[in-house]
């Protein structure tokens, strides 16, 4: 005894639905999570200040544009979100605007950045020991 499909056309167009809805779900997870710049205009970076062991940085020891270049090779991907630890772990804090959007990045224990509110607000820094080596590099020793 065979069985035999009842409406062979409406199962297989089922089967091109589900496959291209599955196609478009693996891309928009692509999008959101997936490894990017974080800086897509180098030149929209103003106001840079910086912290380094928990003391701030003189506006005038910042080479503004030296770091912009650091900054526009930073790749990250978004996460869920890091543990709440003690901001005495942090080596380097950096604030900056950036893409019109406020950025927060943190060097230290725990190597990330955010610049929006919200669930998926944080970003692993991906090439994190790079730039962190080269922003500690950055600074005068006098501001040390």
């Amino acid at each position: 005894m065979s069985y035999e499909y009842p409406n062979k056309k409406c199962l297989s167009k089922k089967v091109i639905v589900t496959i291209s809805g599955t196609a478009i779900l693996l891309i928009v997870c692509f999008l959101l999570f997936g490894p990017h710049k974080l800086i897509r205009d180098t030149d929209s970076i103003q106001y840079i200040r910086m912290k380094y062991y928990g003391r701030k940085i003189a506006d005038e020891n910042i080479d503004a544009e030296a770091l912009s270049g650091i900054l526009s090779s930073v790749w990250c991907r978004r996460i869920y979100g890091f543990p709440i630890y003690s901001a005495t772990e942090d080596v380097v804090e950096l604030d900056f605007i950036a893409d019109g959007k406020p950025v927060h990045m943190i060097f230290g224990k725990y190597n990330y950045c955010y610049h929006s509110a919200g669930i998926y607000r944080e970003y692993e820094i991906l090439n994190s020991k790079k730039i962190y080596s080269e922003i500690v590099s950055s600074i005068p020793v006098t501001a040390n």
